[in-house]
């Protein structure tokens, strides 16, 4: 796909659905832009914290500490340092840096270490995926529709969302552990056991980590940035900040690695456009439909589950974004919010397409020659999610 008519594609419907909101209902549209823009601003400068602390060579300075493993034949470690590096690593990227960020910076390490160690990289990329989606109930950062749910009237702020997203985040962290772990145990056999060189979009080998200030300022930066994200200090506010120390550092010492594609914009211009098109089919009517469907659902079992399930199902057939946006109107306590991102945070893995970390999850092992057929990615999603949203949904109501 041409990625510049792409993105003319994607700005282009999002600039319609806007448009159709300012001529029906210009209240609506007013207050879209208001919720979401804190949530793209943060996105957009998280990851030129975590984009130029790569290349600063942050992480691989957290994985060589972690995976050291002394009197092992070429540094190598044994398979499961690998598999909980990878688990502890993505669930710490996904909690406090999103599951977005997850998508773009474990996969590739993931891969990497895989090939190290003479597992299969397959297994490797999908427990990032899953631990990415399954992760990400924690924090208001963690995913872009906990950032949506803490804005609404069910939530007074972060320490509420916290009391209710607690205890399916510990569930649902329990389930990918040994989901990754049962994964790990069968990538045991690879005849890829050294990592290819590393290659940018064009196939140039891109430098190596350029370490020294840089990279004792990105894990400064790192150390302190993901601790305030679960302060009340605004996330905006914290991802801001790191971004810019990061941005001077390397404006004065690698300028070079300052470009526009630092910022993730063809996610950001989606979840934009999938948000807008999703108002202006409430400003079209839906909402009443969605209220109408949600009637009778309390908060028992059997209600937080049809919630959980229809958030699910719906992520799936379309992307998580705009099923949270159509279903929430729906919903009538936090409880029931809880249920629904329940649903549209575990639930996206049996579509590529049910999540934008999904899409960039894709994306990153295409440019690091790994190749998933849909069956490996769709098939085990069919077990995984329903089993993950349906326990984590249960440790709700236990404790709600």
């Amino acid at each position: 796909m041409n990625r510049p008519r792409s993105l003319l594609g994607i700005l282009a419907v999002a600039l319609i659905s806007f448009a159709y909101l300012l001529i029906d209902d210009p209240a609506s549209a007013a207050a879209l832009a208001l919720r979401l823009a804190p949530i793209m601003a943060f996105l957009a400068l998280i990851s030129i914290v975590v984009n130029l602390a790569a290349p600063a060579g942050a992480f691989n300075a957290v994985i060589a500490a972690t995976t050291r493993s002394p009197g092992r034949d070429r540094g190598r470690s044994r398979p499961w340092v690998i598999w909980l590096t990878v688990l502890s690593l993505s669930l710490i990227a996904t909690i406090f840096l999103s599951l977005d960020t997850t998508a773009l910076l474990m996969t590739p390490v993931a891969v990497a270490l895989a090939r190290r160690e003479g597992l299969h990289p397959v297994g490797a990329a999908l427990a990032v995926i899953w631990v990415a989606n399954i992760g990400s109930m924690l924090l208001p950062v963690s995913n872009l529709t906990n950032l949506l749910a803490v804005e609404s009237p069910h939530f007074s702020g972060g320490g509420e969302f916290l009391r209710y997203s607690g205890a399916p985040a510990v569930m649902a962290i329990l389930v990918v552990s040994l989901a990754t772990a049962l994964r790990f145990r069968a990538s045991r056999t690879s005849v890829e056991t050294d990592a290819p060189p590393r290659l940018s979009e064009d196939g140039a080998v891109l430098p190596a980590p350029v370490g020294g200030p840089l990279l004792r300022i990105s894990l400064i930066v790192l150390a302190f940035t993901l601790p305030l994200l679960a302060t009340p200090i605004p996330y905006w506010l914290t991802a801001g900040a790191g971004a810019l120390i990061m941005v001077v550092a390397f404006g004065l010492r690698a300028p070079g690695h300052l470009k526009l594609g630092l910022v993730p914009w063809s996610s950001i211009l989606l979840a934009v456009t999938f948000s807008a098109a999703a108002q202006a089919l409430h400003s079209a009517g839906l909402s009443h439909l969605i209220e109408g469907m949600f009637t009778g659902w309390d908060d028992s079992p059997v209600g937080l589950l049809g919630i959980a399930f229809t958030g699910a199902g719906l992520s799936n057939v379309l992307n998580n974004i705009p099923a949270f946006l159509a279903l929430e109107p729906g919903v009538t306590s936090p409880t029931a919010m809880m249920a629904l991102l329940i649903g549209t945070n575990i639930g996206p893995l049996i579509t590529p397409w049910a999540s934008l970390a999904t899409l960039l999850w894709w994306d990153q092992l295409r440019r690091h020659q790994v190749q998933v057929s849909w069956s490996a990615f769709i098939l085990p999603g069919l077990l995984l999610a329903p089993t993950a949203v349906a326990l984590s949904t249960m440790a709700l109501w236990i404790v709600s």
